[in-house]
């Protein structure tokens, strides 16, 4: 892939209201930001060919680390963040981390993958969660 179609793809993968590239129809406000974020990633991976040997490692070591039944054994308090257009972690997936921890508090805001750039009332949310702990 070249960049263009790589930054197409991690704004479409990351933000369910982005379905298509070749619909004319797509928010600048929410695309333009998103695009120059991932241009510039993707362009700096370019000059960096180590960075694919980092992102497979990782993959790698994701693959086999589950932790999903141990959550419930978390004493702290948990604030879980997520993007009401996620594709990436999806809304299922933050109730579930809700769920399985006993402490925890679930705020679902409006944004993608990249929700802290595209919700402002996030941060306060995660102000008033850090000072309560």
């Amino acid at each position: 892939m070249n960049v263009e179609e790589k930054v197409n793809f991690f704004i479409s993968a990351g933000d369910s209201r982005m379905p298509s590239f070749n619909n004319e129809q797509i928010e600048t406000a929410l695309y333009t930001p998103l695009r120059n974020y991932y241009k510039q990633v993707c362009e700096i991976s370019i000059n960096k060919p180590e960075g694919a040997l980092c992102r497979s490692r990782q993959l790698q070591a994701r693959k086999g680390h589950d932790t999903f039944e141990r959550l419930p054994e978390l004493r702290v308090g948990t604030l879980i963040c997520g993007g009401r257009y996620d594709r990436i972690a999806p809304f299922e997936n933050q109730k579930a981390l809700f769920q399985q921890i006993n402490e925890s508090r679930l705020g679902i805001f409006e944004g993608g993958h990249h929700v802290l750039w595209q919700d402002t009332l996030i941060w306060g949310v995660i102000l008033s969660f850090l000072k309560l702990t």
